[in-house]
């Protein structure tokens, strides 16, 4: 397991399929760079299988239209194009130009604390 807390909770969800998840190639070159970046530094065969991981779980989508709603992240702008097109109803970050918005045509945006007490609350977890 390369990573665990609440993402790893997440995570666990869509494979058991209680959720689904949505990615695009702009949000998985993003995960690659963050892991390879000097945060984290992992080395490439962990990416390589965590991003295989996502891409197995996930729908690919591809975005229909290009959103410039957050000016100052611009990658999270690719986060609201993904969702989007996936016609989402919950977009789980932790970045917090997206969590200011709380949301964007009609979609939830939520830290990954908030989702998991809102999934709980609903499934009576």
């Amino acid at each position: 397991m390369v990573f665990g807390g609440k993402p790893r909770e997440i995570l666990e969800l869509a494979l058991r399929g209680l959720i689904g998840i949505a990615v695009s190639d702009d949000i998985l070159k993003e995960i690659k760079g963050v892991l390879e970046g000097k945060k984290f530094q992992f080395p490439t065969k962990i990416i390589y299988a965590l991003i295989n991981e996502i891409e197995n779980m996930s729908d690919l989508v591809e975005a229909k239209e290009r959103i410039e709603a957050v000016p100052d992240d611009p990658q999270d702008n690719r986060v609201l194009e993904c969702a989007v097109a996936s016609g989402a109803a919950v977009i789980i970050s932790g970045h917090s130009h997206l969590l200011a918005l709380r949301s964007f045509r009609q979609i939830t945006i939520m830290s990954p604390a908030e989702f998991l007490r809102s999934f709980r609350k609903k499934s009576g977890q």
